[in-house]
């Protein structure tokens, strides 16, 4: 299948070189090879398995730097790591045992596939190599804020075969934020095809703009103490190693634009913008237009957001900003919603092939080179007609939003939704959402979410909703999937006002009261023909079960309700409320959510108690739990795992009245509760 970008309301790669360029000076330097002692090794995983062993393909995910870094103006707290003599910001590596993600194969100039999707990467040494154990890729965090160093090591490894060749490191610096590459020589020579590359990348990379292309990269020319570099064209073909003490340095420009610009949220006449705060610069100018040009002067703030309204709806908007110290502009583009009336249907037949439908948007929170977007097809089969939705996470996870135009809806109206959607083969998950702007912050209103979508046949789904507040709102649909050879498909969209609820609702509230009790609140202005109400919970916000009953009271004035959930769900806990017809007619209402995660890490109950206590957590996995008096005597007890989130704690000699000291470890931290015994 083609792909394509979407040029909506999204963040898109904007025709202009500064977007994507790589903001660093180059210089180098020779001083010593220092290595690593006391370090963490790294847990591998197989690139290729089955195919090509674990010293030859493989990669550690997530491993944290210990503070946060900037690269090219965007902030990190992870580094993935390759065995390759590369380590990427991006996406994930992943593991393939069918597909070669050929992370072997060293691409700083348009990495594509698997390797465009974790950029940006770092590449003191990108060949194919070999380690000569499981524990020759260590790191490590030194010294202490604001001057901490973040460094990797691949000790010993092998390049294109032979004996151990290299060792190199990766250093970068917090508050500087310089990346340094630091290598030691080894006996080995290297094969016969060995050919690395030396140098970093930005963040974007897209074959299709060769000209941005040219600027988003730094590729170092050869390995000697003073080596030229190149922005345009990359060497590929290195065939000897740096002396031991070589140091190539890349210094972040003084003064680079500020980056990881985000529509945070857009509608026909608004939009939110926010971008990341550089390290040592906080003066912004920027500036807004509807016409491709750049400005010469912009408004200057040290806000990281800004609103912008009285925006003309389905109208493309340009957004420039640089750092008031500096004279490069960044360039963002988006585009305002459309509007659409009721009924509304969209079966994707006017579109032309890999765009979506004009008065539609779309937005990625997925890596931006890792070919994640909504488009269109007639190359798949489509629920009716020629064309249909699809979406698919190639390379790396997916989480994106397709949006209908935004539409008046009138409150305590019922609204009826239905489309269709197949899969061709993995199991993909599609959320439904509405709310009153583009925008994942704004998508607040669930009307279904569907986590495991397996039917490679179109299925229709119907749902009910109704706002409780009127005014213009867009319906989402968000795609999430991990990394999956196959793709999710949608089809005829519509949606119709099928009347009035008999019950108008003002509101209806989920709130966590007390250490363990969820309150319910709801207000209904009138009440014709209404039954009861039905409490309904959910662990998914998918299945709900009836946990309690209201009847109506009737009438045409302001009524409030309440209802108490005493033994809410562990992890997170979805509420409904279905108003009931006389008839039996059932209408849900939106939904509210509940998450305990906190509350677990600190809950002790009941509190104060005599003979035992309970501890409720996220997670009991290899907890150890000691109980200690006032003046240090620890008492014994037995501890008695309840579940996956709750441990019962009876003392085995008596306790005199008193405060005591719960210790509750796990790996990563140690909590201790105070406990009165009565």
């Amino acid at each position: 299948m083609k792909k394509a970008f979407i040029f909506s309301c999204m963040l898109i790669l904007s025709a202009t070189w500064a977007y994507s360029q790589v903001n660093y000076i180059f210089s180098a330097s020779v001083g010593t090879y220092n290595s690593l002692g006391g370090a963490t090794t790294a847990t591998l995983t197989a690139a290729y398995p089955n195919v090509k062993t674990i010293l030859d393909e493989s990669f550690s995910n997530d491993i944290p730097i210990g503070f946060t870094f900037q690269y090219n103006g965007i902030n990190y707290t992870k580094i993935h790591l390759n065995a390759n003599g590369f380590a990427a910001l991006g996406a994930q590596f992943v593991s393939s045992s069918s597909i070669d993600p050929s992370y072997d194969v060293n691409d700083l100039r348009a990495g594509n596939g698997y390797k465009g999707a974790v950029r940006p990467i770092l590449a003191p040494f990108w060949d194919n190599l070999q380690l000569g154990s499981t524990s020759d890729i260590t790191y490590m965090t030194q010294n202490s804020a604001p001057n901490r160093v973040f460094t990797v090591q691949w000790n010993n490894v092998g390049w294109q075969g032979g004996a151990s060749a290299i060792s190199f490191q990766i250093k970068l610096y917090e508050t500087s934020n310089l990346v340094d590459f630091v290598y030691r020589s080894e006996g080995g020579a290297g094969g016969a095809n060995r050919s690395a590359s030396i140098g970093i990348t930005s963040e974007i990379s897209r074959k299709t703009l060769f000209e941005v292309d040219s600027l988003s990269f730094i590729s170092v020319k050869s390995t000697n103490n003073s080596p030229l570099i190149s922005t345009s064209v990359e060497t590929d073909d290195l065939a000897t190693k740096p002396i031991s003490g070589q140091v190539y340095r890349f210094t972040p420009d003084a003064c680079m634009p500020p980056s990881g610009i985000i529509l945070a949220s857009c509608g026909t006449s608004e939009a939110n913008l926010r971008w990341t705060a550089l390290q040592g610069s906080n003066s912004f100018q920027y500036a807004l237009s509807n016409v491709d040009v750049q400005p010469v002067v912009g408004t200057t703030g040290t806000v990281t957001n800004i609103k912008f309204s009285s925006l003309v709806p389905k109208t493309d908007y340009y957004f420039y900003i640089k750092s008031s110290c500096g004279t490069l502009w960044n360039k963002f583009t988006f585009r305002t919603t459309a509007t659409a009336e009721l009924p509304y249907t969209e079966g994707f037949e006017n579109t032309l092939e890999n765009n979506i439908p004009d008065n539609m948007s779309s937005q990625a929170y997925s890596n931006d080179f890792a070919d994640i977007f909504w488009q269109t097809t007639d190359l798949l089969p489509s629920a009716s007609g020629s064309k249909a939705a699809v979406n698919s996470a190639p390379f790396a996870v997916a989480n994106t939003w397709l949006y209908t135009p935004a539409i008046n809806l009138i409150a305590n109206h019922i609204y009826t939704l239905s489309y269709k959607n197949s899969t061709t083969g993995s199991s993909q998950t599609l959320e439904v959402k509405y709310g009153t702007m583009v925008g994942e912050d704004s998508m607040k209103n669930i009307i279904n979410l569907d986590n495991a979508i397996t039917n490679t046949s179109y299925q229709t789904k119907s749902f009910n909703f109704t706002p409780v507040v009127s005014g213009q709102y867009l319906l989402g649909f968000k795609y999430k999937s991990k990394v999956n050879n196959d793709l999710l498909l949608l089809d005829d969209i519509s949606l119709n006002d099928t009347g009035v609820l008999p019950v108008e609702l003002v509101f209806f509230k989920a709130k966590l009261v007390s250490d363990n009790e969820v309150k319910l609140t709801w207000q209904t202005k009138s009440e014709i023909n209404s039954s009861h109400f039905n409490i309904e919970r959910s662990k998914d916000g998918i299945n709900f079960e009836i946990i309690g009953k209201t009847f109506s009271r009737g009438g045409n004035t302001e009524t409030n309700y309440e209802y108490y959930d005493r033994k809410p769900l562990f992890d997170v806990s979805y509420y409904r409320l279905t108003q009931v017809d006389k008839d039996g007619k059932p209408t849900p209402s939106n939904t509210e959510s509940i998450s305990m995660k906190a509350y677990y890490a600190l809950n002790l109950y009941p509190n104060p108690s005599s003979k035992e206590v309970f501890v409720k957590m996220e997670n009991t996995d290899n907890v150890v739990i000691r109980v200690f008096s006032m003046i240090g005597q620890e008492m014994s007890v037995k501890n008695d795992v309840l579940s996956k989130h709750e441990i019962r704690i009876t003392p085995t000699q008596t306790l005199t009245a008193g405060i005591y000291m719960v210790s509750v470890s796990s790996k990563t931290e140690t909590r201790v509760l105070k406990w009165l015994v009565l």
